[in-house]
């Protein structure tokens, strides 16, 4: 399974989802009094993060494996002091073994586009929440992602989304949905650089990457692959993001 590393070149990927937690904190109001669900949450980084901010945070994820490792570092007290509101469970995103609104608010990042039957995982993640729960999601954007023969390159990923596409599924079961990006670029602005420069890193098999100062390496990143701060996009004037990040709220007139 695909799995986010703290180490290595995966480090910036691994700061990209913590911005995404710290937003999803932000952005969900009085949080301190809140049951917050992360779905898939892997080894639990990002459901640590949302217990220090919510009342409770569980986590789930269909890895065992990813589950035990997340409950020797977050729930064991052996590394670091015990997380006392925090729970991580092994359960299937599609078929969640909690009763009907049970959580205040839910986040997903780069879940979407893992799971078989995503309606259906929306569907789960609708029906857990409370009336006017809120879910934070990142999914990647399809315009921006490679894909091959019309399906993503990345070989973990079944399907990719556009902005419509998102909008048409979420709109299934949340009132009112805004939408967010990060990682943004603007595409008519330095599009032979970002190319050359991706080219490079793709063919830096002998990771010479490593041998780059630190904050050149970052700039190469910014140009790259944007701006990791999540904002609005401004389509009209050429900017993209690399993910969509979508805020979604139910209400009377969700069809969930």
């Amino acid at each position: 399974m695909e799995r986010v590393s703290f180490f290595g070149d995966d480090r910036s990927v691994y700061r990209q989802h913590l911005i995404r937690y710290r937003f999803a904190a932000q952005n969900i109001g009085g949080i301190g009094d809140k049951r917050v669900l992360d779905v898939p949450c892997g080894i639990g980084y990002g459901s640590d993060y949302l217990a220090r901010h919510a009342r409770w945070s569980t986590g789930i994820d269909i890895s065992s494996q990813a589950i035990a490792a997340g409950i020797g570092k977050y729930l064991t007290g052996e590394t670091r002091p015990l997380t006392q509101n925090l729970s991580l469970l092994v359960m299937d995103a599609q078929a969640m073994q909690f009763p009907d609104a049970i959580f205040d608010a839910a986040v997903s990042f780069e879940g979407l586009e893992h799971v078989p039957d995503p309606k259906k995982m929306l569907s789960e993640i609708s029906r857990v929440l409370k009336d006017d729960g809120v879910l934070v999601l990142s999914t990647p954007n399809k315009k921006m992602s490679k894909q091959k023969r019309g399906k993503p390159q990345n070989p973990f990923h079944l399907q990719e989304y556009t902005r419509e596409e998102l909008e048409d599924m979420l709109g299934e079961h949340f009132s009112d949905v805004k939408f967010y990006g990060q990682n943004i670029v603007n595409l008519r602005e330095g599009t032979v650089k970002r190319k050359v420069l991706k080219t490079l890193a793709s063919l830096d098999f002998l990771r010479l990457r490593r041998f780059i100062r630190g904050t050149i390496r970052r700039r190469i990143i910014g140009d790259t692959l944007g701006d990791m701060d999540i904002r609005e996009v401004n389509e009209d004037i050429g900017e993209a993001p690399y993910y969509w990040i979508a805020v979604c709220k139910k209400g009377e007139s969700s069809q969930a």
